[in-house]
């Protein structure tokens, strides 16, 4: 009787706030340090700080912003592609402010349209420059990623 996710292809914007659920460890975010073991089912929120382009499929890029303002680190560098970004990402955390930790690959990413839940990405990895965390989601509004999805399973509706 559980409804399946429906899948949102339309993409996410820089700026624009997702929900996160995964199984992985868990900390404050005061350090590096993830106390709780793997497996532990926690939720977050963070900011698309910044979408790739094209040639790495949209790839969604979020920082983690720790307590008292500290993180921002995606407003110089993105650490796994050596790329300076040019840009800026808001320093303020969210209420739930969080980030893929351990054991969190694979989990899904959520934003809401009109009041409906969208499955529009997945937890495919961190990277770590001192307490810096950067996260990076597959978009699902990549229009290779929705195109493959629809080969794979033919009759799924993908919301745009």
């Amino acid at each position: 009787g559980t409804e399946p996710a429906k899948i949102w292809a339309g993409g996410i914007e820089k700026g624009e706030v997702f929900r996160g659920i995964g199984q992985g460890k868990s900390g404050t975010g005061k350090d590096s340090n993830e106390p709780l073991p793997a497996g532990t089912f926690r939720g977050y929120e963070n900011t698309a700080d910044l979408v790739l382009g094209p040639e790495h499929h949209h790839m969604i890029i979020a920082d983690f912003d720790g307590p008292g303002n500290t993180g921002n680190s995606l407003a110089t560098d993105i650490y796994f592609l050596r790329k300076k970004t040019g840009g800026n990402s808001s320093p303020v955390p969210l209420q739930l402010e969080g980030s893929i930790a351990a054991g969190d690959s694979g989990s899904g990413i959520w934003i809401s349209r009109g009041g409906t839940h969208y499955l529009a990405g997945i937890a495919t990895g961190r990277h770590y420059a001192c307490y810096y965390a950067q996260s990076m989601y597959v978009n699902l509004g990549d229009p290779k990623i929705s195109e493959w999805i629809q080969t794979v399973i033919p009759d799924i509706v993908l919301h745009r």
